[in-house]
């Protein structure tokens, strides 16, 4: 939640969304999307955060002391020293990385298999004994 307050905020003189796309473009050499809407209630948004985060933690955490050194008192806010903080800490990605897994293993395919290709007319309740 704090890394999509930062890089994707609702608010776009808030944050820090389009220098995001910008760093990350640069650092990727390739166009970058913006960061996942985590101020949407899906589940989903959290987990492809957690992908986001894991995938390119090196560059986040450089991006997080570019950002720094960017301001005239070369500090970060509340919200950007505790998301600093968050991606050096081992337990929290730990969790980041369960979090994952548990998109890629269950997530995904029971969505798959539930909305996939097949499935426009068939009623949620007839899956009853997938879920048993």
């Amino acid at each position: 939640v704090l890394a999509g307050a930062i890089f994707n905020n609702k608010d776009d003189k808030k944050g820090q969304s389009d220098k995001h796309i910008e760093l990350m473009t640069q650092k990727l050499g390739k166009p970058h999307h913006r960061f996942p809407d985590t101020s949407d209630t899906h589940f989903r948004s959290y987990r492809d955060a957690a992908t986001e985060l894991i995938t390119y933690i090196i560059e986040y955490l450089e991006m997080m002391e570019l950002i720094r050194w960017l301001k005239d008192n070369a500090s970060l806010t509340n919200i950007e020293k505790n998301l600093r903080d968050t991606l050096n800490d081992l337990a929290m990605l730990t969790k980041l990385c369960a979090m994952i897994l548990y998109q890629q293993i269950i997530s995904h395919p029971y969505l798959q298999q539930v909305h996939g290709p097949g499935t426009e007319n068939i009623n949620l309740l007839d899956f009853g004994p997938f879920h048993i």
